[in-house]
């Protein structure tokens, strides 16, 4: 409530600057606000994307925050009350993530169609054939198209019993699974309905700083954004490089799957009427992850709106990220009485590569190579 009153006395004040600052009235970039009543005029896109730093920067107050604050530290009394700490410096941040462009409404679609069947080659041979067809029609909440290609997935089983009374089972098997194009990938480059990402360091007065009276959350915001847009607001220089989707952030038309090939080899006893005991090694190899690439190849954009030159990052398949997974596995499946059955299995597992990739939606863990 503190902060959307000052909001509110912000906007209807003149701009006025602390000592030592300078008070700038427009903005480089356009709220929110702006942009809905711009999409409803529907210029075109290089209009859009050269009027959007021009609105005022009063158009941002009252249409909500599109900004994250990093506090320094905060502060906690007995009775529970947090204070946050601005200092200034590199510690407190200011993050700004406008979206410049309505979204269309994103289209990720994968056909597939699958063929299995199983064979026997007398009492010894043991055969399962499978062959997996998938096809990606994937566009990102712009209409543009990032993937349209087709994948072909093998499955090979083999099992082979040397007496051909079940006493000993060999068996080996090779299988490729490919996953659909992901959504939070194929969607990066576009700027339809994704926040861009502009990122500022805070210069202005401590808030709650040693020797400082405390103040409410509400009041220290009041501070830390009078401060701010009273010297330049989103037209300050940046932190670092901003992200901008569609701009220097983009998505190729040839994202494929990943994928990943599993080779099996496993040996199984079966132990009289009991059960079975099987003991079995599997390999996975990933290949065709995804990446964020920026170097010297992928060239530099401008900005038409601030004429700032950025890199461009492509988003893309790379072999570079390296994934590999090993286990052994112990399977036990035992009928110890008529009415007692007893399974178990344990598993001794080792993953390697160069990046965690623990999030479906993971960039190869930001893998970059930059020159």
């Amino acid at each position: 409530m503190e902060l959307t009153a000052f909001l509110r006395r912000l906007r209807s004040a003149p701009g006025r600057a602390p000592e030592g600052g300078r008070s700038r009235t427009r903005s480089r970039r356009q709220g929110v606000g702006a942009l809905l009543r711009s999409a409803r005029r529907r210029p075109s896109s290089r209009r859009r994307r050269r009027d959007r730093r021009r609105a005022p920067e009063e158009q941002l107050l009252p249409v909500g925050s599109e900004f994250t604050v990093t506090a320094s530290r905060a502060l906690l009394d007995e009775n529970g009350a947090i204070y946050p700490v601005f200092l200034p410096g590199r510690s407190t941040v200011i993050e700004w993530n406008p979206i410049f462009e309505l979204s269309k409404g994103g289209r990720f679609r994968t056909t597939s169609a699958f063929l299995n069947d199983s064979w026997r080659l007398g009492d010894r041979w043991s055969f399962n054939l499978g062959l997996r067809w998938d096809a990606s029609d994937s566009r990102d909440q712009s209409g543009v198209k990032v993937s349209g290609g087709h994948a072909w997935s093998p499955r090979l089983a083999a099992a082979f019993d040397p007496r051909g009374d079940g006493a000993w089972t060999f068996d080996a098997g090779f299988a490729r699974y490919v996953a659909s194009v992901n959504f939070s990938i194929g969607d990066l480059g576009t700027s339809a309905g994704r926040p861009a990402r502009f990122v500022y360091t805070y210069e202005g007065p401590a808030v709650n700083g040693p020797g400082s009276g405390l103040v409410s959350t509400g009041e220290a915001l009041s501070t830390l954004f009078g401060w701010f847009f009273a010297n330049g607001g989103t037209s300050r220089p940046l932190r670092q490089a901003p992200v901008i989707p569609g701009l220097n952030r983009r998505a190729g038309g040839d994202l494929v799957p990943p994928r990943s090939d599993e080779t099996t080899l496993g040996v199984t006893r079966r132990i009289g009427n009991l059960g079975s005991v099987r003991l079995a090694g599997v390999r996975r190899v990933f290949t065709d992850q995804y990446v964020e690439r920026v170097d010297t190849s992928t060239g530099k954009v401008t900005d038409p709106a601030s004429g700032q030159v950025y890199d461009l990052r492509l988003i893309e398949n790379s072999d570079r990220v390296k994934r590999t997974y090993g286990a052994l596995l112990l399977q036990v499946d035992l009928r110890i009485r008529p009415d007692l059955r007893v399974a178990a299995s344990y598993t001794l597992s080792e993953t390697r590569g160069n990046f965690d990739g623990d999030d479906a939606s993971d960039l190869g863990g930001r893998h970059r190579k930059t020159i």
